[in-house]
């Protein structure tokens, strides 16, 4: 994970995350694994 902003980019990445996670709840290991 490359991280250029710093804060600004793990702000986007939890976001994203949590983002997925809220939109397929039951799926939140598919999501770990398709970001990854």
């Amino acid at each position: 994970m490359i991280n250029r902003n710093g804060k600004q980019s793990e702000k986007l990445f939890l976001a994203l995350f949590f983002f997925s996670i809220r939109l397929l709840p039951h799926l939140p290991g598919d999501i770990v694994y398709y970001l990854i």
